[in-house]
């Protein structure tokens, strides 16, 4: 269900924000990867993911796995060029980092993973702000 409409050049679009609470998380020597909820996609076209990392000490690396489901049971990994994976090490989130992508979609279902490595107690990334924007 759309959360609103937009007018732009009097053309009106759809739009809804979704927080991925699922990975919103500190990876460290307990948790290593999440999953976000799986999101409806199917009645938009475009997606804007965010999010914002941080780290502390010297874990190893973190991955966003953006995947897709055509019928809404199987996931595959999306493989659109760059956008099938970002793999960020810890010197890339120094001082933290935020980032954002816009990517066309279509399929039914969308959800992300996000795999930690080289993480303790002491050695962490943090992911915040993490959502999905969509529009048709």
């Amino acid at each position: 269900m759309p959360l609103g409409e937009i007018e732009l050049n009097s053309k009106k679009y759809k739009f809804e924000n979704q927080l991925l609470s699922n990975i919103n998380t500190t990876y460290n020597n307990v948790t290593t990867n999440a999953t976000s909820q799986v999101i409806n996609c199917s009645q938009y076209r475009q997606v804007t993911l965010g999010f914002d990392l941080t780290k502390v000490g010297t874990p190893t690396d973190i991955t966003i796995i953006v995947e897709i489901s055509l019928n809404g049971t199987n996931y595959t990994q999306l493989t659109n060029g760059p956008l099938s994976k970002w793999i960020y090490d810890d010197v890339a989130v120094t001082g933290g980092t935020q980032r954002s992508f816009t990517f066309p979609i279509a399929c039914q279902k969308i959800r992300l993973k996000v795999v930690a490595t080289g993480t303790s107690a002491v050695n962490t990334f943090t992911m915040s702000n993490a959502n999905l924007y969509l529009r048709d």
